[in-house]
């Protein structure tokens, strides 16, 4: 068996939630999200199942067990377990990163624009471009393309607290039934990152809440770029931010 045997039931709304956007996407995309369920630990081929599956074949192949956990089986079985409402769930983006990475800046989840153009802080109200500008003493390009080479060239990567979560709007106050992401995991595997930067408040509870500290590495609490946050005048927002190098 390659994948796991036993899931909670938040794994199970994310895993749902991902084959419905399969069933949806183009090939090119399809291959992105199944390495996001088996992310989950969840591998069709255990339980022959072909690649083509659907949400009715992956809950023919669970049984429930107690309240919150459900254990996979071979034998197919026809159940109806609780599901939360998943009508609003949203997928995260792919990290930018490379192996010069030495700053890694975690936001929450892209907002509702940015998933639309598949561009972290594509929002042109976000200030995220214009604070790395201020911090790096470079303009930051316009084109997303060079955008990440933009980012690769001053050794800061970029990512999200959330897998996927349910939302309606944009506000992280609306972030519901989260999935994070594996944090830990990617920083082990990225001996370079040594400082980690909390973009907003949210990002910082679930970060306190999934991850809390690693040993080695700084992590610094930032004013959100978001332009929702409009508490904190723009100098200020800069002064915080270039405690990040």
């Amino acid at each position: 068996m390659k994948g796991k045997s036993k899931f909670t039931q938040s794994d199970i709304n994310a895993i749902i939630a991902l084959i419905r956007m399969k069933l949806k996407a183009s090939t090119s995309e399809q291959a992105a999200i199944r390495n996001k369920i088996r992310a989950l630990g969840f591998y069709a081929s255990d339980f022959g199942i072909g690649g083509g599956y659907t949400e009715n074949d992956f809950l023919q192949a669970t049984t429930i067990i107690g309240e919150k956990k459900i254990v996979l089986k071979p034998e197919a079985i026809t159940l109806k377990p609780k599901i939360t409402d998943i009508t609003n769930q949203v997928m995260g983006l792919e990290p930018i990163y490379d192996e010069n990475s030495s700053i890694l800046i975690l936001g929450t989840m892209p907002g509702e624009e940015s998933l639309l153009r598949q561009e972290y802080y594509g929002n042109p109200r976000n200030l995220f471009w214009k604070l790395i500008s201020e911090i790096s003493r470079e303009n930051a390009p316009t084109v997303y393309d060079k955008k990440k080479d933009f980012l690769h060239r001053h050794g800061i990567a970029l990512w999200d607290m959330c897998a996927l979560c349910v939302r309606l709007g944009s506000l992280d106050s609306a972030i519901e039934d989260e999935t994070p992401n594996d944090i830990k995991g990617f920083v082990a595997s990225q001996p370079n990152i040594r400082v980690i930067g909390l973009n907003g408040g949210k990002s910082a509870n679930l970060f306190r809440k999934y991850v809390g500290n690693i040993a080695g590495l700084l992590v610094v609490e930032l004013p959100s770029s978001s332009p929702a946050n409009t508490g904190i005048p723009w100098e200020i927002k800069v002064e915080k931010w270039k405690r990040l190098i």
